[in-house]
């Protein structure tokens, strides 16, 4: 990743796109294709650049124009690193795993006990990185 100037997904089909978070919180732009969970990762023109799938012409002028405005690959790299580090830190992933499991448990996110259903097990129980 060090060795990158920019990053470059042109993906047919991609769930996730998972080499833009790791190449964001390396401060290294981005150019991946306008599908599937790629545009939550990807803030167009501030982290990068999201280009139509299929599109040679446009991925094309994507890489040329960034390879072209090196203050602009750098500005892009500051703001998607700041990017994963708000959206896609461990802290927050972790506060989303446990708001799915506070619902899925029926535990309301203020921490009532008395909401929960009776077969969850108790605090003590939980693995210590989803215990409040």
């Amino acid at each position: 990743m060090a060795s990158l100037d920019i990053l470059v997904q042109p993906s047919r089909r991609e769930t996730f796109g998972r080499v833009l978070i790791e190449a964001m919180a390396s401060r290294k732009p981005v150019i991946a294709t306008r599908i599937g969970g790629m545009p939550e990762i990807v803030t167009e023109g501030v982290t990068g650049i999201l280009v139509h799938p299929e599109d040679p012409r446009d991925l094309a002028a994507a890489i040329l124009e960034l390879l072209r405005d090196p203050n602009r690959r750098r500005t892009m790299g500051d703001a998607g690193r700041r990017r994963v580090e708000t959206y896609f830190g461990l802290p927050q992933r972790i506060h989303r795993l446990q708001t799915i499991y506070d619902r899925v448990l029926g535990q309301s996110n203020d921490g009532d006990s008395d909401t929960r259903s009776s077969h969850v097990r108790e605090d003590r129980e939980r693995p210590p990185a989803l215990t409040r």
